[in-house]
């Protein structure tokens, strides 16, 4: 038999313990990163409140859509495109997402300008007189009395 010295035992209770106190390790992820929502392909204006979000996140396994405030929604699995809705109202209009992981959230929003209002009537000449002479033509032209609208 082996006669071992006290070194011998510290160093073996040492080994144990800390395999004990360690136990499983795992790395932890970041939080989702390159994040991005594109409302209906980045458009400026829109004149459907239904939409096409393209969402864009590396690592997110959930996201929270809502048109309130970052977080407001109901957490679904993370997909690169979704079918939305919009408020109703002419107006600028914001879609808030938040990406979620197990390391945490990243938020993000976009903007499009919904204008529902359809477009009004052409102007119309008014005061139209002709000549067959040199003179130079006058004419009135009346704008349409609406205010804008692309709908």
């Amino acid at each position: 038999m082996k006669k071992l010295n006290i070194f011998t035992y510290i160093y073996t209770i040492v080994i144990v313990l800390s395999l004990l106190l360690v136990g499983n390790i795992s790395a932890f992820a970041a939080v989702p990163s390159g994040c991005s929502v594109q409302i209906s392909s980045n458009a400026t204006y829109t004149n459907s409140t239904s939409t096409t979000l393209t969402l864009a996140a590396t690592g997110a396994t959930t996201m929270n859509i809502s048109n309130t405030a970052f977080g407001t929604g109901t957490d679904e699995a993370y997909n690169t495109n979704k079918i939305w809705t919009l408020t109703a109202g002419d107006g600028t209009k914001t879609v808030y997402v938040r990406f979620k992981n197990a390391s945490g959230n990243t938020d993000v929003t976009d903007n499009i300008v919904y204008d529902g209002t359809a477009p009004g009537a052409p102007g119309t000449l008014t005061n139209v007189t002709w000549t067959t002479t040199a003179d130079p033509v006058n004419q009135d032209f009346a704008e349409a009395s609406d205010t804008g609208g692309s709908g």
